[in-house]
């Protein structure tokens, strides 16, 4: 019988922990929840395409048409793309910029958070091409380039985190030799970064 009443309080001691493990564990979603609404990301621009400007990116990819959009799904982000291409030529150019505004993110500061992205978009960047840290520009920022042959497409990656907020530039241009990319890149993401 002592037996039995041991194993009955051990049940019990057992369901009333699970309880109270349970009962914590929703509670602290619920504060990590409240918190992070009481911290949210900065509004994303209302149009890109105006902060990077028709000026500049007409002396990126001239005759270019332009497309906006946002494909993020964690908060706010804005993201333009200008491209060209020459009927019956080789020749073409295509600048993609997108920004993604962070706030508290599971209790994460913004900020926190944004460098956590911009590491795992520098790997990404990093994976496929050379890529180095660029000063000066934002609180840290990754480019890669690759130019492909005599005359032929020049790329830039540039990957920038500014406080909560992250900028993406993407750049090719054909022909592209003797185009510098990394510094055309540096300028349109310099533009963004001003405007927001």
């Amino acid at each position: 019988m002592e037996r039995r009443k041991k194993a009955y309080f051990g049940l019990l001691t057992l369901l009333a922990v699970s309880v109270l493990l349970v009962t914590a564990t929703g509670v602290y979603l619920l504060m990590t929840d409240a918190s992070d609404e009481s911290h949210p990301p900065a509004d994303a621009p209302s149009d890109l395409c105006a902060i990077v400007g028709d000026d500049l990116a007409a002396s990126l990819v001239p005759r270019a048409s332009r497309s906006t959009g946002s494909v993020y799904s964690q908060g706010p982000d804005a993201a333009c793309q200008w491209d060209s291409a020459e009927p019956g030529s080789g020749d073409y150019g295509s600048l993609w910029v997108r920004i993604l505004r962070y706030g508290q993110v599971s209790g994460e500061d913004g900020s926190s958070y944004a460098d956590g992205v911009f590491g795992d978009d520098c790997d990404a960047i990093v994976s496929n091409y050379q890529a180095t840290t660029t000063g000066g520009l934002g609180d840290e920022a990754c480019v890669a380039t690759e130019t492909s042959g005599t005359g032929g497409t020049a790329f830039a990656d540039l990957v920038v985190r500014h406080g909560a907020d992250i900028v993406w530039v993407r750049y090719y241009v054909n022909p592209g030799a003797g185009v510098d990319v990394r510094q055309r890149v540096v300028d349109v993401a310099a533009r963004v970064l001003a405007g927001v």
